[in-house]
C-alpha cells in the first residue's frame, strides 16, 4: 500500500505491538529471589526463613554470626581467586562441622549473608554457664577448621574470624524475618564491637536478665531530719545474686555499653511501681533515671501508660532522680521534656549533687524539688569543716530557690546529728534503714536523735555562732604511745601543732609541739623521756568545751587563757566524745570577721543588726519550728516630716525609734530577742509569742509619747504639717504615729520561708496604716476575717 506522498506505510498489527510489550515487561521484570550462594554454595538467608520457622515451633534455635577478619586486605594480597577458594572451602567446614558448644550439637542450617558474612544456626543451650569458657572453646575450634580446610593454598598466617552469638526468641506480632533480621543486627553488632570473650559473657548475662526480668528491687526509706517520720523510699535495682550483674553499677554500666539502658530502666521502673503501689500511701517513690532515658519519646508515652493502666500509680507521688549516668547537653530541650512530666505531676530530684560541675549546672537549670547531696559530702561531715561549709552553702541555697536537701549515705550518728543541726530536709543511709521493704519502721532511739538535734541545732547558719561550727578534727592518739612515735607524727605533718590524747574516744590530755619539743631539747630530755608514753608528758588539764558552745563564751574564755600566756588548742567534744580541735589563731580570726561582717551590716544611724542577720534568725527559727513573733514597725508620715524638718531631723526621729525599741526589748523582752533596722523608716523586732503583745503595747505607748519632743510648738497645737506630697500637691500630714504588724510561726499557722512571712506582714502593715494613728495589727485579724 502506498501513502498519499509515496512512501509505504508499515503494516498496523496490534500483534507485533503487543509483543514488543511483553517483551519490555520481561526484560524489566525482577529477578527471582536467588536461593544459593555463587560462591560458597550456602544458600541465602532468605531461602531459609520457612525452615527456621518450623525449627523454632519445635526446639530452641540459637544464631552464630561469623565474619572473617580482615577479608579485605586478604583479597588484596591473594586476589579474588583464592579468596573465593577461602570463602568456599570455609562455608564447607561451617557447613558440615559438628559445633562444641555446651556438648556437641549439630548445625540445624548454615547460609551465607553476602561477601565473607556467614550464619550458622545450632539448637540453642538450655543453661548457659561459663560463657566465656565457652565461647573461646568454640572460637578455636571455628577457627581451627577454617585454616585446616584452607591449609593448601599456603597462606602466610591463620585466619581469624569475628563471631558474635544470640538466641532467636519468638516475640508476639513478630514474623520470622524480623526476628532473624533483629537477632542478626544483635550478634554483628557483639562480633564487631565487643570481640572479647568477656565482653560477650557480659552481653549475654545482661540480656537473660532483660528475658527474665530478674531484677529484684528494693526499697530505703528517706527520713525527714526535723520529725523523723518517713518521706518515700528510693526504688533501688539488683541484678541476680551471685552473678557480677548483682552490683547496679555493673549493671547499669554494661547496659549503657550494650545500647540496653532504655530496656532495662523500663523493667526496674515497671517493677518497682508495680511492687510499691498497693503499700506506698501517700508516701515518695522516687525513681532513678537517666536524662538521656527520660528525654525519649517513647519512654515517656510508655511510662504514662504504663502507670496508670497496670497500677494506677498516681504522679503526684512519684520523683524523677535524675543520675548522672549520661550529660545533659540541651538544657533548653529537657527543661521541656520536664515540663511534660511536671504537667502530669511528676517531681524532680537532682542525684549526687556536689559530686561534679554538671550537678551544681543541673540544679540551676533545672530547679528541681528535691536536691540529693553526694554520699562523698556527707560521710565524715562531723570531723571535715571544709565538708561542713560546702553543705551548709547547698543548705541556704536550696532554702532560696524552695528545694529540699536529701544527705545520703548518713552511717554514723554524728554525721546525722551534724545534718540535722544544720537544718538539711531530709537523710537516707544505712544508719536510718538498709534497703528493704516498704513496711520497714524507724528505730526509736534514731528518731529521738533526729528530734533532739533539730531542736537543739543552730538552723541554716550563714556563718559560725558554735564553736563546733569552726573546729577541725585530727586524729587522736591513746595515752600509752610512746613520745618517739608522736615525734614522727609531728614530723610528718607540718601543720599539726597539737595532739589530743583520747581513751575510748574520750579526751584525756593534750600535748602541742611546742610544749614537746621544748621539753625534749632539755638537758638530759631526749634520754629521759623519749622512751616513755605520751601521758607522761600530756597537759591533763586542757580547756574543752562542748560543740554547742557559744562562739562569744568560748572567746572570752580564750581571752582568759591568752592573759594567762597559754595559747593552747581548745579541745571540742559532742555528747563527751572527741569532735575536734579549734586554734587560739583561728578563734581570734573567726571573731575578728564575725565582728567585722556584723559591723558591715549594722544600720549607720542606729546601730542596729541589719538585713543580713535579720533574714538568718527569721529563717533559723522557721526551719526549727520555734515559736516565734516577728513584729514590723513602719513610721507613718515619715516622709513628709523629713521633707519638712529636713534629714537631720528626720535621722533623729529614726535614732529615737531605734532606741526606744531596743529599751523596750530590754525591759519587757527575753534576753535573745532581736531588734533590727530593715532601712528607712522600718525596724522589726524578733521575739516569742507571749512577749509580742507587751512588747507592741510599750512600744507605742512610749513612742506617742516622745514624737512630739521632735515637733515644733505651732505644728502640735493644729496637729499637722504642711508638706507636698510625692506629685507636688500640698497637704496636711498629722503627727506621726507607729504602724505595727506582728506575724506569728506557731503550730497552726507556719511559713515556709522569711519571705513568706513577710508577705504576710506587708499584708498586717497596709491594714494598719489605713487606721487613724498609732495600730497595732497581728495575723489572728488575717486568720478569723
Amino acid at each position: 500500500m502506498l501513502s498519499v506522498s509515496g512512501v509505504e506505510r508499515l503494516p498496523q498489527n496490534t500483534g507485533f505491538k503487543n509483543n514488543f510489550f511483553k517483551l519490555m515487561q520481561e526484560c524489566f521484570k525482577p529477578a527471582k529471589k536467588t536461593l544459593v550462594d555463587r560462591t560458597t554454595k550456602l544458600p541465602t538467608l532468605i531461602s531459609i526463613f520457612p525452615k527456621l520457622d518450623r525449627l523454632m515451633s519445635n526446639i530452641p534455635v540459637g544464631m552464630l554470626y561469623i565474619d572473617l577478619e580482615g577479608f579485605k586486605e586478604i583479597e588484596t594480597i591473594y586476589g579474588r581467586a583464592i579468596c573465593s577458594k577461602i570463602l568456599y572451602n570455609s562455608a564447607l567446614v561451617l557447613h558440615k562441622m559438628r559445633i562444641d558448644f555446651y556438648g556437641q550439637r549439630n548445625i540445624l542450617t548454615a547460609c551465607s549473608i553476602g561477601g565473607d558474612d556467614f550464619a550458622v544456626f545450632i539448637e540453642s543451650p538450655h543453661a548457659m554457664d561459663d560463657f566465656e569458657e565457652e565461647y573461646l572453646a568454640l572460637k578455636r575450634q571455628i577457627e581451627n577448621g577454617i585454616n585446616a580446610a584452607n591449609q593448601s593454598l599456603g597462606l602466610n598466617q591463620p585466619l581469624h574470624v569475628h563471631m558474635g552469638y544470640v538466641d532467636l526468641r519468638r516475640i508476639p506480632d513478630y514474623h520470622i524475618e524480623s526476628l532473624v533480621y533483629k537477632a542478626l543486627k544483635e550478634a554483628t553488632y557483639m562480633a564487631k564491637q565487643y570481640d572479647q570473650a568477656r565482653e560477650h559473657a557480659s552481653w549475654h548475662l545482661l540480656k537473660k536478665v532483660l528475658e527474665q526480668k530478674s531484677i529484684e528491687i528494693l526499697y530505703q526509706p528517706i527520713v525527714s531530719l526535723k520529725s523523723g517520720d518517713c518521706l518515700g523510699f528510693e526504688a533501688l535495682s539488683r541484678g541476680p545474686a551471685g552473678t557480677a550483674l548483682e552490683s547496679p553499677a555493673k549493671m547499669f554500666k554494661d547496659a549503657e555499653r550494650f545500647n540496653c539502658l532504655m530496656e532495662l530502666e523500663t523493667l526496674c521502673h515497671d517493677k518497682a511501681v508495680y511492687n510499691a503501689t498497693a503499700e506506698l500511701g501517700q508516701r515518695y517513690l522516687f525513681l532513678n533515671i537517666s536524662p538521656a532515658i527520660l528525654s525519649t519519646g517513647n519512654y515517656h508515652k510508655g511510662l504514662r501508660k504504663e502507670m496508670r493502666r497496670l497500677y494506677g500509680m498516681n504522679f503526684n507521688n512519684v520523683v524523677l532522680e535524675l543520675t548522672e549516668r549520661n550529660g545533659i547537653e540541651d538544657y533548653q530541650h529537657f527543661r521541656e521534656v520536664l515540663q511534660y512530666y511536671r504537667r502530669l505531676g511528676f517531681m524532680i530530684a537532682i542525684d549526687d549533687a556536689g559530686a561534679g560541675y554538671s550537678s551544681l549546672q543541673a540544679i540551676a537549670e533545672l530547679q528541681p524539688e528535691f536536691v540529693k547531696i553526694d554520699m562523698s559530702l556527707v560521710q565524715g561531715v562531723d570531723k571535715n569543716p571544709t565538708k561542713k561549709a560546702l553543705l551548709e552553702t547547698f543548705v541556704d541555697f536550696s532554702y532560696k530557690i524552695g528545694a529540699r536537701i536529701i544527705g545520703e549515705g548518713i552511717e554514723t550518728e554524728e554525721e546525722l546529728i551534724t545534718l540535722a543541726a544544720m537544718g538539711c530536709d531530709y537523710g537516707q543511709g544505712f544508719l536510718l534503714a538498709r534497703p528493704g521493704t516498704l513496711n520497714q519502721e524507724i528505730q526509736p532511739h534514731i528518731r529521738e536523735k533526729i528530734l533532739l538535734s533539730s531542736r537543739n541545732g543552730h538552723q541554716f547558719q550563714n556563718e559560725p555562732s558554735k564553736i563546733g561550727d569552726i573546729a577541725m578534727y585530727n586524729n587522736c592518739i591513746a595515752p600509752e604511745m610512746p613520745v618517739e612515735e608522736v615525734i614522727e607524727i609531728f614530723n610528718n605533718n607540718k601543720s599539726i601543732n597539737g595532739i589530743v590524747i583520747c581513751q575510748a574516744e574520750v579526751p584525756e590530755g593534750l600535748i602541742m609541739r611546742d610544749r614537746l619539743f621544748a621539753r625534749l631539747g632539755s638537758r638530759y630530755g631526749y634520754d629521759l623521756f623519749i622512751r616513755r608514753s605520751v601521758e607522761d608528758l600530756m597537759d591533763h588539764h586542757p580547756l574543752i568545751l562542748p560543740w554547742f558552745t557559744p562562739l562569744e563564751e568560748a572567746a572570752r574564755q580564750v581571752a582568759e587563757r591568752l592573759d594567762q600566756g597559754i595559747t593552747d588548742y581548745i579541745v571540742v567534744t559532742r555528747e563527751q566524745r572527741y569532735s575536734g580541735v579549734v586554734s587560739t589563731a583561728k578563734m581570734l580570726d573567726t571573731m575578728a570577721k564575725l565582728q567585722i561582717d556584723q559591723a558591715k551590716d549594722a544600720n549607720p544611724l542606729t546601730g542596729l543588726p541589719g538585713n543580713r542577720c535579720i533574714t538568718r534568725t527569721i529563717s533559723d527559727a522557721l526551719r526549727s519550728t520555734s515559736d516565734i513573733s516577728v513584729l514590723y514597725f513602719d513610721l507613718d508620715n515619715f516622709k513628709a516630716f523629713n521633707d519638712y524638718y529636713g534629714f537631720a531631723q528626720g535621722d533623729r526621729a529614726l535614732a529615737m525609734l531605734g532606741q526606744l525599741l531596743a529599751e523596750t526589748v530590754k525591759n519587757w523582752g527575753n534576753s535573745e530577742d532581736l531588734v533590727g533596722h530593715i532601712g528607712g523608716d522600718d525596724f522589726v523586732i524578733i521575739t516569742t509569742g507571749d512577749k509580742a503583745d507587751l512588747i507592741a503595747a510599750n512600744v507605742i505607748a512610749r513612742f506617742e509619747e516622745q514624737i512630739t519632743e521632735l515637733y515644733d510648738q505651732s505644728s502640735l497645737e493644729q496637729g499637722y504639717i504642711i508638706a507636698a506630697d510625692r506629685r507636688g500637691k500640698i497637704k496636711h500630714y498629722p503627727i506621726m504615729s507607729l504602724s505595727v504588724a506582728g506575724v506569728s510561726n506557731h503550730a497552726n499557722h507556719s511559713y515556709e520561708n522569711h519571705l513568706q512571712l513577710g508577705e504576710a506582714a506587708a499584708e498586717l502593715k497596709k491594714i494598719a496604716k489605713a487606721q487613724q494613728g498609732s495600730a497595732y495589727i497581728r495575723d489572728p485579724y488575717v486568720n478569723t476575717r
